[in-house]
């Protein structure tokens, strides 16, 4: 009996970033689809070996235009769907991209939220549309809010810099800056930076210098020296998308007109950006330790004035002066939000959501909800309060 053939496509994907949720969800994308992926880094000095040893029926890639185009006449014509927006616009390829404005519209809410009214954008490279378009966005619901425009920082000219010298460069740019302060990064990487060059001038992050990046990887973001709060941009979608339209230019069908575009998943929330901003050092400095504490039952305001610095009264008459509040009502009333948001978006047991919130008990947590909200914990529940921050009036 003759062996029976099939013919598996083999789809090229090209791509000079590290976005793994991305990589994973292409292949199995790929996998569904009965294609072969075969992944290669970017190496414009030898991108015609790709050709070698398989035929490209199809190409997916994540490049700059400079690159794309590159490879565009090294395969030769084949379908090709970019999921890099530069791309799209110069080369007018079918492209599945990131909505970067909508993107950098969650940064500065976040930022508002919490109290911010100085902010900054910093980028490493030179004139990046990507960055533009962020930046776009960052500006949008400040100028809203009535507050001044954020400051630009560019590093273009760190080529050549040490490590350290990089480090001392972006903590000089920092200090001639007002604080508190927000700061957007260009991506996850560029953020790191920010928080080596804060922690070199000494600056209290959150409490006087809050920063977030984008593309959330957690292998970046939760071991970061202070974790990262970074935009989702989705990348997981955006990759599905990619398949679903490469599946249809192999299909023969015409390419659509404009670029399926995907608005972001979440900003996920980190210790960098995740308490109230303050200038006053002594009181930045708390609240930073009880970010950090919080979530300890056994922690409190003993430990607070301990970790925090100076005496009793000096911390309490900061805290009634600037937040209204003593240390403990404030520290209650960020378990208690914690609380009703995980009540409000989760599916846990109360007791599951008291043990996450910090509370020793549920009698504890029972009578801060009573003192905080007037209600009990289940009847946050049954009414699904929204959460707000602790503090907001």
């Amino acid at each position: 009996m003759p062996r029976r053939t099939q013919k598996y496509l083999n789809i090229l994907y090209c791509s000079k970033t590290k976005a793994h949720r991305m990589h994973i969800a292409l292949l199995e994308g790929a996998n569904e689809r009965g294609w072969t992926l075969n992944a290669v880094p970017w190496e414009e000095t030898s991108a015609g070996r790709y050709t070698g040893g398989f035929p490209v029926d199809g190409v997916i890639s994540q490049l700059p235009p400079r690159q794309t185009d590159v490879l565009c006449r090294t395969i030769g014509k084949r379908p090709h769907v970019t999921m890099n927006a530069n791309s799209v616009a110069t080369l007018g390829l079918p492209g599945v991209v990131a909505d970067h404005v909508a993107a950098g519209e969650r940064v500065a809410k976040h930022f508002l939220d919490l109290g911010f009214t100085r902010f900054a954008a910093i980028n490493s490279l030179p004139d990046n549309p990507v960055f533009s378009a962020r930046l776009n966005g960052f500006r949008g619901p400040i100028h809203e809010a009535g507050c001044p425009p954020p400051k630009r920082i560019q590093f273009s000219s760190c080529t050549g810099l040490s490590h350290q010298q990089m480090r001392m460069k972006m903590a000089r740019a920092l200090q001639s800056l007002e604080w508190p302060l927000g700061i957007m990064a260009f991506n996850d990487r560029v953020a790191l930076r920010i928080i080596e060059a804060s922690r070199l001038m000494d600056m209290s992050i959150p409490a006087q210098v809050a920063i977030c990046g984008f593309d959330n990887d957690p292998l970046t973001c939760d071991l970061a020296p202070i974790p990262l709060s970074s935009v989702d941009l989705n990348p997981g979608l955006q990759a599905r998308e990619a398949c679903r339209l490469m599946e249809s230019l192999l299909r023969g069908e015409s390419p659509p007109r404009d670029p399926v575009i995907i608005k972001p998943h979440s900003l996920v929330t980190r210790r960098s950006s995740g308490v109230r901003a303050h200038g006053d050092p002594l009181i930045a400095k708390a609240l930073a330790c009880i970010q950090a504490k919080a979530w300890d039952p056994d922690f409190g305001v003993p430990d607070l004035i301990d970790q925090a610095g100076g005496s009793r009264n000096a911390l309490f008459a900061t805290f009634r002066r600037e937040l209204h509040c003593t240390p403990l009502q404030y520290i209650t009333a960020l378990r208690v939000a914690k609380a009703r948001q995980l009540l409000k978006e989760t599916p846990l047991m109360v007791k599951q959501i008291r043990q996450q919130c910090g509370f020793a008990s549920d009698y504890q947590m029972y009578m801060a909800f009573k003192r905080t909200t007037g209600h009990s914990p289940g009847h946050e529940r049954a009414r699904k309060v929204s959460s707000s921050s602790p503090f907001s009036g």
